[in-house]
């Protein structure tokens, strides 16, 4: 029995390109009891004309549209608090793909579990170009993860896209959805919020596609805001939502954050670079980066780049590898 109903939140902005697959992976679910509820936010293409076509050929399809043009966040909260009776709530960018047996393996973990989850993730592909590429596995079988171990290795390293989480809609209001603090960061504060509340599923398939935008790399302004959003939301859910039983931890994951958001700064940077991007954007982002990690300015990467004005690609790969050796394990912690 479908006894669990499950909301599919689809926000949409311009999306006319995408949009069509992606209402149709939420519609040809195996698992049936579901609402697909759409918010358009005041696009100015054709999405309208493809969500008024398929809402009214499926009454399970709600449509929402904006007066005015809200933020990412304000946007999402806004969809999120139209939901009514649900269970579980999935948030499906207007460019992303549900494999048709996604709800079905995520409930169907869930009632094997006997406990309360706060979401239930599978592994997913990426979409490139329109080009489908398969991933690594995040884990080595389909399990439940404890409560610690979900909060640090969302601290340690983002491994989540808001597509793949089945979220328990009461863990969902008990956060109080998404902070419009950290602007496109926001649906990462809130799975390290959810991660803070109780253990969570894992289904070792992929059964999302994430659409993977090109932009961030090759926009330097975008990659150091970024950067300081999650050196900014992860400091701010240690100091503020870390569980009890690692607040012990509490400083030396804060100097991990450190080296996870000067790691992103530069690796980030380099591939721009590499990719013929402008030396000095790599250079101010090694600079943003020694803000956060001290040890950054006294590397030879560092001295090589900023002190010597040294450009040779393949020496500067090398660096940065050798700076960022390190890997941040949660078996430091638990």
């Amino acid at each position: 029995m479908n006894e669990y109903k499950v909301a599919v939140c689809i926000p949409n902005y311009n999306m006319e390109e995408t949009l069509e697959n992606t209402i149709l992976s939420a519609l040809g679910q195996t698992y049936k009891n579901v609402e697909i509820y759409i918010l358009d936010n005041c696009s100015t293409d054709n999405s309208m004309n493809i969500i008024n076509n398929y809402s009214s050929k499926f009454k399970n399809i709600i449509v929402l549209k904006n007066e005015y043009h809200l933020s990412m966040a304000e946007n999402w909260n806004k969809l999120l608090r139209s939901v009514k009776n649900c269970d579980f709530i999935n948030i499906l960018s207007a460019d992303d793909i549900l494999e048709k047996e996604y709800f079905e393996e995520c409930i169907s973990l869930y009632k094997k579990s006997n406990e309360t989850l706060s979401y239930i993730y599978s592994d997913r592909y990426n979409i490139v170009n329109g080009k489908r590429i398969d991933i690594e596995f995040f884990r080595d079988e389909t399990k439940l993860v404890d409560r610690d171990e979900a909060f640090l290795l969302n601290i340690l390293g983002f491994h989540t896209a808001p597509c793949q989480l089945l979220i328990n809609f009461k863990k969902l209001e008990e956060v109080g959805f998404l902070s419009t603090k950290f602007g496109p960061a926001s649906d990462m504060h809130l799975t390290l919020k959810l991660n803070s509340l109780g253990p969570i599923g894992y289904i070792r398939k992929r059964l999302i596609g994430y659409n993977i935008s090109s932009g961030m790399t090759s926009n330097n302004r975008m990659l150091k805001y970024m950067s300081v959003l999650f050196y900014d939301l992860k400091t701010n859910i240690i100091e503020n939502n870390i569980p009890d039983s690692l607040k012990k931890f509490k400083n030396k994951l804060k100097l991990d954050v450190e080296c996870f958001c000067s790691k992103y700064c530069i690796k980030s940077g380099f591939a721009d670079y590499k990719n013929g991007g402008n030396l000095l954007n790599f250079k101010e982002v090694i600079l943003l980066a020694g803000t956060y990690d001290k040890k950054i300015i006294d590397s030879d990467l560092f001295d090589y780049v900023i002190i010597k004005k040294e450009t040779d690609i393949k020496m500067i790969e090398s660096l940065v590898n050798k700076t960022f050796s390190h890997q941040s394990s949660i078996k430091n912690y638990i």
